[in-house]
């Protein structure tokens, strides 16, 4: 699974190692989250239930809990768990598909974000936008979002 994931590669003679992202595989990397991930916010605002409502919040909370305790791994694991919520209730398998050979890469983006407070808030703002039921303001504040963590690697070449 991780080597589908991208997060370790295979060194011959030596077996595995953690696979290094360039400059350009980051850039790539936001360039495909940017589409999927703001089609997935699109797809969830207009199919979540209030129970798929209800179920981002507990994730959200969950995170609260966790920074509140200084478990800033148990935070990053809710905040994957947002984003993974979130691409399930878009309910599309093909878009499932394919962010599954990326989730651990995303991952791995999501665990340099410098203030996990402020993107706690982001999600509390990406959930909003979801439970309006309005696709594009969902959209929007998915770009918005990625758009503000893009900024998180100022050494890449945007």
């Amino acid at each position: 699974m991780l080597l589908q994931e991208g997060v370790l590669v295979e060194r011959a003679p030596r077996g595995l190692a953690v696979a290094v992202l360039s400059d350009k595989d980051v850039v790539d990397l936001f360039a495909v989250r940017l589409a999927l991930e703001v089609l997935a916010c699109r797809l969830a605002a207009q199919r979540a239930t209030p129970a798929d409502i209800a179920r981002l919040d507990f994730i959200l909370a969950k995170a609260s809990d966790a920074l509140a305790r200084g478990s800033l791994n148990e935070a990053h694991r809710a905040n994957n768990d947002f984003h993974d919520e979130v691409t399930r209730i878009a309910d599309n398998g093909f878009l499932r598909t394919a962010l599954e050979p990326l989730q651990g890469r995303m991952h791995w983006i999501f665990r340099h974000v410098k203030d996990l407070n402020e993107l706690i808030q982001e999600h509390r703002d990406l959930l909003a936008a979801i439970a309006s039921g309005d696709p594009d303001r969902a959209g929007e504040q998915s770009v918005s979002h990625i758009e503000k963590y893009r900024e998180q690697y100022p050494d890449v070449p945007w």
